[in-house]
């Protein structure tokens, strides 16, 4: 029986093509959608999620078998948590549950090396202070070709930048990695106008 049970919960290598990584402009998202948001808003992008994705267009979700989720895993990471993967400052962990569910089970990654390596990204591309250090700064209006380049000279242009707006507001940033989270180049498009408001 213990056999048994061990076996339930061997990783299972799930076939897919290269991820998105995601973050949302918080503001944005609490503008449009208020009661998902708690209080006010962190003046930053923040993670939404890193989500494996196949080349038809096609992805991967709540794949079995798959290690429930346990905050316990995450407590020394509570204060990163709180500043790159929620909207206002205070864990959502029923959102992490999801996304662990939906996207995390389908890595060959764990719970914990998982949620360590997506706020490890974070970390790493840093948009805001990129788009700063040229003069975009938050609550003006922004043409996408300048900012897309800013975002893709960041990565010397070697990687895919999307921008996505709901109501001309840019709402979220999408980066394709590759399966080792190497930036690569994937054809993606852009949904905001010529211009803006960031």
């Amino acid at each position: 029986m213990k056999l048994y049970l061990l076996l339930a919960f061997l990783p299972v290598v799930i076939a897919f093509d290269f991820y998105i990584y995601s973050t949302t402009w918080a503001p944005t998202f609490c503008a449009i959608n208020p009661t998902k948001c708690t209080g006010n808003p962190i003046n930053n992008f923040i993670i939404h999620g890193l989500w494996p994705q196949d080349y038809n267009q096609s992805y991967p979700q709540f794949c079995q078998p798959c290690y429930p989720f346990d905050k316990n895993m995450l407590n020394e990471m509570e204060e990163d948590l709180k500043k790159y993967w929620s909207d206002t400052g205070v864990i959502d962990w029923q959102f992490l549950e999801h996304e662990w569910d939906k996207h995390g089970c389908c890595t060959d990654m764990e719970q914990k090396e998982y949620f360590e390596k997506v706020l490890e990204l974070r970390k790493k591309w840093d948009f805001k202070r990129v788009f700063e250090s040229i003069g975009i700064y938050p609550n003006s209006i922004v043409r996408l070709d300048i900012i897309k380049q800013a975002a893709e000279d960041f990565c010397g242009n070697r990687c895919t930048i999307v921008f996505n707006c709901l109501q001309n507001k840019l709402e979220t940033m999408f980066m394709s990695l590759g399966k080792n989270l190497s930036i690569i180049r994937y054809n993606m498009m852009d949904s905001c106008g010529s211009e803006f408001l960031w």
